[in-house]
Parts: C-alpha cells; sequence; structure tokens
C-alpha cells in the first residue's frame, strides 16, 4: 500500500512508528524491510509483501524504511538476498529456482540490495533459499543421495564474493529459518549450519525446531555435534561482527524516553491517511458509483456486496453505512435495508439457481477477492499441522470462490453496475475485466473483529460514494487479457 502512493515519506513515517512500538516493547532487531522485486504474478510468498516491480521504487522506499526504523534505534534486515521476487514456489514449502542470466539479476534482483546497502547501511541482510544457477550452479548432496544446486543461503560465491566483497557489505548475515522445506526437506540440520558458515552467514537462524522435552534433548546432540565439526577459527569473523553489533546496542542502550513517540491517535490517522492514498481504480469511470444530487434524490438503491467472508462483508457493510451517515444522514439512496452483503463462502452451499434469480433486484454489485492464497506462514507457520492441512482447504475453496464471484458479475441484468475489488493482490484484476464495469486495488483486507473498523474498507468506501478521484497508482502491471496493460509510475515523489 506504500508503494501505492509512491512516496518514501509514508514509508519513513511507518518505520518510524514500527521501531518506536518494537523499541518499547525491548526489541531491537526487525526482519524487514522485504525489498525483492516482485517481477512474477504468480509470486505465492512474496507478492503483496513486496513494494512493487519497480527496482527504482522497490530501492528509494527500502532504503528510506530502512534508514528511518535504525534511526529509531531498531535494526533492520533487508531480505531475501539476491532477491525471491521472480519465482512460483514458496521457498516455506519447496526450494524456487531463479533461471535469469546474471545480467538480469544484478539489474533487477540484486539492485535494491546493492542500493540499500550504499545509501543506507542496514545491520543485517537475510538470505534467500533459492537456487540461481547463473551466480553458482555447484551442487551438494541431498539426504536422498541427490545431487542438488546450492540454494543462495548455502553459497559462498553468493554470500561472500557477491555480497561481502562486491556490494561491499559489513554487517551481519542472516539465514532465513532453516526448518523452512527449501532447506530442511534437503539437508539436516547440521549440514545446513555448517554448509550456511562456510558459505559466509554469520548467524544460522532456526535450524532446529524445539516443542517439547525430546527436541531439547536432540537439540544438546546437535550442539555437541556442531561443536566437533565446526572450526572455531573459521567463525571469528562472525564473532567479532556479532560482538560489534552487540556491543554498539549495549552503549546506545534501549528507548526509555517514549515522550518523542507517536500517540495512538496519530499512529492512526497514519493508517487511514496511508489508505486513502493508495485506493487504486484500475478502470472504470473516475468519478463515484452516485453523484451527490443521485445520493440525494431519495430514490431507493439496492445494493450486494459480494465478499470473501463474513468478516469482511460485515466490515464493508460497516464502511458504507458510515458513507451514508456522512454524506446525508436523513435522505441518501444508500438506504440500511437497500444494502445486503453475502459471503462467497455462504453463497458456495446455496442453491446457483436461486442465487442468480436474486441478483435481479440489485442495481449494483460490489464483488471483492482476496488472493493469492495466503501462504503457509501466514496461516499459522511451519509447524502448524491443521494450517498445513488447511492450506491446500483453502486453495480449493479460493478457485471455487473466484468462479463464484464471475457466476455472479456475468449473470446480473444489463444496466445493473458492476464494481470488482482486488483485497491483497492486484493480478486477480485481470480475471474480471470483462465481468466488471470499474476496478478498484485496495492491498489490505484486514478487518478488527471487535469493533468491524477497517481503513482500507473505509478509504474504498469513501472513492466509491463521492466525487473523489481514486490517488493510488499500481505497484506492478497487469497483464489484462485483451492484451493491453496497467503500467505503474516509475518514479518516487
Amino acid at each position: 500500500a506504500t508503494y501505492a502512493k509512491h512516496q518514501t515519506q509514508l514509508a519513513s513515517q511507518v518505520a518510524e512508528v514500527i521501531g518506536q512500538d518494537l523499541l518499547a516493547m525491548g526489541i531491537n532487531v526487525n526482519f524487514a524491510p522485504t525489498v525483492d522485486v516482485n517481477a512474477n504474478p504468480q509470486n505465492p510468498v512474496i507478492n503483496v509483501r513486496s513494494f512493487g516491480e519497480s527496482v527504482p521504487l522497490v530501492s528509494a522506499l527500502g532504503s528510506a524504511f530502512t534508514q528511518t526504523l535504525q534511526a529509531q534505534g531498531v535494526l533492520a534486515a533487508i531480505k531475501h538476498f539476491p532477491g525471491h521476487g521472480d519465482t512460483h514456489v514458496d521457498s516455506h514449502t519447496g526450494l524456487p529456482q531463479v533461471i535469469h542470466n546474471k545480467a538480469t539479476i544484478m539489474a533487477q534482483d540484486v539492485a535494491p540490495f546493492a542500493h540499500i546497502i550504499a545509501t543506507a547501511q542496514p545491520s543485517f541482510v537475510m538470505t534467500a533459499h533459492i537456487q540461481f544457477p547463473a551466480l553458482d550452479d555447484s551442487t551438494l548432496i541431498t539426504t536422498k543421495g541427490e545431487k542438488q544446486i546450492r540454494p543462495a543461503t548455502l553459497s559462498r560465491p553468493i554470500l561472500t564474493d557477491l555480497l561481502r566483497e562486491q556490494l561491499k557489505f559489513d554487517g551481519l548475515i542472516v539465514t532465513d529459518a532453516l526448518d523452512m522445506a527449501g532447506i530442511a526437506q534437503y539437508f539436516t540440520p547440521l549440514d545446513a549450519v555448517l554448509e550456511t558458515f562456510n558459505a559466509g552467514a554469520d548467524i544460522a537462524l532456526m535450524p532446529f525446531t524445539i516443542r517439547n522435552h525430546q527436541d531439547i534433548r536432540e537439540f544438546a546432540r546437535f550442539m555437541s555435534a556442531l561443536s566437533t565439526a565446526i572450526n572455531l577459527a573459521d567463525i571469528e569473523d562472525s564473532f567479532a561482527r556479532i560482538k560489534g553489533i552487540k556491543q554498539h546496542l549495549t552503549i546506545t542502550g534501549l528507548a526509555t524516553n517514549t515522550d518523542k513517540n507517536w500517540p495512538v491517535v496519530r499512529k492512526q490517522q497514519l493508517a487511514a491517511n496511508i489508505a486513502k492514498a493508495s485506493v487504486t481504480q484500475v478502470f472504470g469511470a473516475t468519478k463515484a458509483l452516485f453523484s451527490a444530487e443521485e445520493l440525494n434524490a431519495g430514490t431507493q438503491m439496492k445494493i450486494l456486496l459480494v465478499m470473501p467472508d463474513e468478516l469482511r462483508c460485515a466490515g464493508l457493510n460497516h464502511a458504507i453505512k458510515a458513507q451514508q451517515k456522512d454524506i446525508n444522514p436523513t435522505q441518501s439512496k444508500l438506504q440500511t435495508d437497500g444494502l445486503q452483503c453475502l459471503s462467497t463462502t455462504t453463497l458456495a452451499q446455496a442453491d446457483p439457481r436461486i442465487t442468480m434469480q436474486a441478483l435481479e433486484q440489485y442495481d449494483v454489485v460490489i464483488a471483492g477477492d482476496i488472493s493469492p492464497q495466503l501462504s503457509l506462514i501466514e496461516m499459522g507457520g511451519m509447524d502448524d499441522l491443521s494450517a498445513l492441512q488447511a492450506l491446500g482447504k483453502r486453495r480449493n475453496s479460493l478457485a471455487m470462490q473466484q468462479q463464484l464471484l464471475k457466476d455472479i458479475l456475468g449473470n446480473v441484468q444489463p444496466d445493473t453496475h458492476t464494481v470488482f475489488v482486488a483485497l491483497r493482490t492486484p493480478y486477480i484484476i485481470n480475471e474480471f475485466t470483462e465481468l466488471s464495469d470499474a476496478a478498484y486495488a485496495i492491498y489490505d483486507y484486514r478487518v478488527d473483529e471487535t469493533n468491524l473498523h477497517s481503513d482500507s474498507f473505509n478509504a474504498l468506501a469513501l472513492y466509491l460514494f463521492n466525487d473523489l478521484a481514486a490517488p493510488g497508482v499500481l505497484p506492478v502491471t497487469i497483464p489484462f487479457r485483451n492484451g493491453s496493460a496497467a503500467i505503474p509510475a516509475v518514479s518516487p515523489r
């Protein structure tokens, strides 16, 4: 969402608030920002975690975020080196490979890291469990006895030759979690730690999962084997770098004076401002669904909201009703009894014939979709078996919900106004271009369960029902089905 407005000032303000909040809780390291250039619409894990597809913008926003975060006393870790933006595999569940040539890797994937290292001096760089054959095509033998190209996390040409020597990075290299499938599926914890230290990493993150007393005993054996296998002389430089960072933190200390911290009201206003600034109208008439004259005419207008689940239904319903009161508290086409919201999960269980017949009564249909599918790590973590089982079910459910949305939008009356809203990634809009009169991207679907508040839904309602142009700019290119493309701006403001 920060990218959609293309403002480094917003990135800095977000980093300032995050840094202050973390430090107030005694946390002095944040594994952020993500500076992968999302060049692949099918990327299942980076996607909306990225600032976008433009190298200059990712570089500028990443640098601003890093500088401001560290100015608060919280160390930043830019990730995932040398780049996770052009993959179609999630390294939490598999081992991706980037097949770019070296020139493309340097110009697209590595460029933001190089810029941020030079301009913002990040304390950490986090590695990627991704194969880059153009940078290192050497192989390792896996636990199954098979040859596998070294992922970047275990590659000396990538971590030492490229990151340390060519990019002149002198901070700490930390691996991404070593219990992720991109590593754990192919190598033992001991081999992974030894190989990443040999490659040049300073910190091996989460190589061993501890959940019970038996795991603690296994971990003791793991550490004993590691201390026997490792040559302490080989990690002296890492020890010195870690010690230097700790001494710096000891000298500066954790901030105890919070007088300069943003008050809660100001943080809430920042979140609302970002939401308003990032709403993007991708196509359709650049005006509200209804003019002020229409809204005040008093004629009943029936609106159907179709959202992915009940919480999103309630959140958008709440936001639109709030807009109704702001426009005209006594007389409006947006009468409460003319507004209905259904979730695709509920509709999927209903008789489709009844659902399609009911569409005839609505003047406007606003449909929303949450894509891409949430990654496993977002659903509860690598160790959550219930989340792993739910992942497949949710993927099937997502496809079914999208088809249901297409059926609904494709069967409305000719004079019914249809609006599609991408609640997460804007790429999904290309599936609905021929079924919608207008499309919006809002990049965030969160709704507070306690009071149904949502900054993004409030911002969407603002532009849907007022004669205001949505100011957001697409952070990525959407390859529309008819061959045209929506191109984002390419320079930060």
